[in-house]
């Protein structure tokens, strides 16, 4: 598999110089030389995403966003984040939902983040971004609560809403906290385990 031996800054940056590449942990070089192990999701959506976060029931106070390095990528017993701005990532798309067991997705959602996010976006919010199912959907509409991303700076979750009047939803260490668990407001995700992946 020519390019998988050589480091890359992202699982996109991999996935586009070896596209045979399995979904797995690869080690990575940033742009700026810092060097991290990133799990990458090679197949959902034509591949090429980066883990971001991913919570444990069970476990409700812990470092948890945009900007905070927290757990080990290996540990599934255990929360996982990584800081995006260290290893120099900018998403233009990102993966958002459920899991099973392990990081295989149960639910997923692609959402599409405005120009430089997350590091533009430490104290402000976006605009209502667009929303998709992209696999394990049986809500026909896009929920609401998944319109705007930012606050990237907070440390105790990634913030997800459906407006910008508080802080207090999105994906925490113990799981989504989306308000009403249904198709309509969380597509069903809130109080399940998820992930986030970015490209």
């Amino acid at each position: 598999m020519a390019g998988a031996c050589a480091f890359h800054p992202s699982c996109r940056a991999l996935h586009a110089a070896a596209p045979s590449v399995p979904t797995g942990a690869y080690p990575m070089e940033s742009v700026n030389g810092a060097r991290y192990d990133a799990h990458c999701d090679m197949s959902t959506d034509s591949g090429g995403w980066t883990l971001v976060a991913r919570s444990v029931q069970q476990r409700s106070s812990t470092s948890f966003g945009w900007l905070r390095d927290t757990g080990d990528l290996a540990d599934d017993g255990n929360v996982y984040s990584l800081d995006a701005s260290r290893v120099g990532l900018v998403f233009d798309a990102l993966l958002i939902g459920t899991y099973g067991t392990g990081k295989a997705w149960s639910l997923t959602y692609k959402m599409l983040p405005p120009a430089e996010f997350p590091a533009a976006w430490r104290t402000t919010y976006t605009d209502p971004c667009a929303a998709s199912v992209i696999a394990g959907g049986a809500c026909a509409a896009t929920p609401y609560m998944l319109e705007h991303l930012g606050r990237t700076d907070l440390s105790d979750h990634f913030f997800i809403r459906d407006n910008v009047s508080g802080d207090g939803y999105g994906l925490y260490p113990n799981g989504f906290r989306l308000s009403t668990d249904n198709c309509e407001a969380s597509g069903t995700m809130s109080g399940n385990q998820g992930m986030i992946f970015g490209r």
